[in-house]
């Protein structure tokens, strides 16, 4: 279906075009820059007789070291701080204004290097870029009472989250491919010149790689040998693997698999390409994959396998997602593909050990295992608010154990020196789920009366057993 833009763009004159073109680009300082960035000179200010490429590295990372090292966390703004509502140690106090004040510093330094990328300078953003990894590694924060365990990790979390926006920012700019062929070029050329620095290009590679795969970028434009681009692979394996996907199905799918165990999202692509096109090839890589990856690709798997396909790998990814997502109704899947009664009890033994005891209750009900519900319910030092999911299943089945379980409980709870309405509530609510069972009411009546005459003086207590109706 074509997009309501498109209808009116193709309903246009040239001249309409032409004059909507020159009002926006008349009202837009950014768009002026992306006209000339993706008509003009790509490489302006990264080589020939304007400033190289190393030379706007090195004074980005001057500069915006200058701003990280000024960072003072002993002497902090504690006249800015607002508290939350809770009670918080000196040190939380500290830490949290420590945070704020690197998170503002960054917060600035972030959103002057997303200029660069509105303006469609893309060559100039990824020097700015490269030249703040290098700052925030070199930085010299003055932390003199180790109020942060690391001041870089700090620092890197918080560039991390203020720049989690550069993709969409990228996506919403017009690149030329033969311009960002150039800006590649020189930027892998680069890293390659540095490799010794050991600077990590994870996320870099991240942003080249939504830039290629905005621009179409292919091998064409590219101006370095292919030796140099096959070495650029290690540290920019997904721009590499998108440039070469633009160029050559064949090379990009070669590639990809020596490349795919280093990280789980080429793996994906992968395994997506395998899916849509190749299914053997899907079913053939799967596994190992998953084996790698598992927490990154147990999700995308499980909706995609079919278990007549390959049943032992299809219950492999069902019962990872069932243990790290605690749902059912994956459950009640998984269940049709237990060859073995064993098979269930191994997986219900691993359940048990999630201490996530109201999804094993709900797994052990549909089971209709309920005498292991009991004992789960006989188990000792339970909180009071475990009861309820409990005995909820098998009251109608086990009335007088559940009775007893009850009444043990309220004892406990009576006990206790502080006790809310809250705590009479949850008290009122158990009485009340045994009392809807007519063999065991009687004896529910009985409890409740002795109860209170057993505290005369908990008008709370009352209030919320007469809410239930229990006297």
């Amino acid at each position: 279906m074509m997009e309501p833009y498109l209808k009116v763009y193709e309903s246009l004159t040239t001249e309409q075009k032409s004059d909507f073109l020159l009002k926006a680009l008349a009202a837009s300082k950014l768009l002026q820059k992306q006209l000339v960035g993706y008509f003009g000179d790509p490489g302006k200010g990264l080589r020939g007789r304007e400033p190289s490429f190393d030379f706007r590295v090195q004074q980005a990372a001057n500069r915006i070291r200058k701003k990280l090292d000024a960072i003072d966390l002993e002497d902090l703004d504690y006249g800015s701080y607002r508290p939350s509502g809770r009670y918080m140690d000196q040190w939380e106090v500290d830490y949290e204004l420590a945070q704020t004040e690197i998170n503002e510093v960054i917060a600035t330094i972030s959103a002057d290097i997303a200029l660069f990328i509105r303006a469609g300078e893309m060559g100039s953003f990824l020097a700015e870029y490269t030249g703040c990894m290098i700052a925030i590694r070199q930085a010299e924060i003055d932390d003199p009472n180790s109020i942060m365990e690391d001041p870089t990790d700090e620092l890197w979390e918080s560039f991390r989250e203020a720049t989690k926006d550069f993709e969409s920012e990228i996506r919403s700019v017009v690149l030329n491919p033969s311009g960002m062929g150039e800006v590649v070029t020189i930027l892998m050329g680069w890293f390659l010149s540095h490799q010794n620095e050991n600077l990590s290009t994870g996320l870099l590679d991240q942003l080249t790689n939504v830039m290629v795969k905005h621009s179409g970028l292919t091998l064409s434009p590219l101006k370095m040998s292919a030796e140099d681009f096959c070495k650029a692979s290690d540290s920019f394996p997904k721009t590499y693997l998108a440039i070469l996907r633009n160029s050559d199905i064949a090379t990009w799918k070669s590639e990809a698999e020596r490349l795919a165990t280093s990280s789980p999202d080429i793996a994906r692509e992968l395994l997506e390409y395998g899916y849509e096109n190749a299914p053997e090839f899907f079913y053939q890589k799967a596994g190992p994959f998953f084996h790698v990856f598992s927490q990154e690709l147990f999700e995308f798997l499980a909706d995609r396998l079919d278990p007549v396909r390959d049943r032992a790998l299809a219950r492999n990814v069902l019962e990872y997602k069932v243990i790290k997502k605690n749902s059912l109704s994956d459950y009640k899947i998984l269940a049709t593909l237990f060859d073995t009664d064993a098979d269930k009890e191994v997986l219900l033994k691993k359940l048990e050990g999630l201490y996530n005891d109201c999804f094993l209750v709900e797994v052990l009900e549909y089971e209709r295992r309920y005498e292991d519900i009991l004992k789960l319910a006989r188990r000792p030092n339970r909180f009071i608010s475990d009861y309820e999911f409990l005995l909820a299943p098998i009251v109608d089945i086990y009335p007088g154990e559940c009775f007893q379980i009850i009444t043990k409980m309220v004892n406990r709870e009576m006990n206790s020196e502080k006790l809310s309405r809250s705590n009479y509530e949850r008290i009122a609510s158990l009485l009340g789920i045994i009392d809807k069972v007519p063999a065991i009411k009687p004896e529910v009546r009985v409890f409740v009366r002795q109860l209170i005459q057993a505290h005369p003086r908990r008008s709370a207590l009352r209030q919320e057993l007469q809410k239930m109706e229990l006297f």
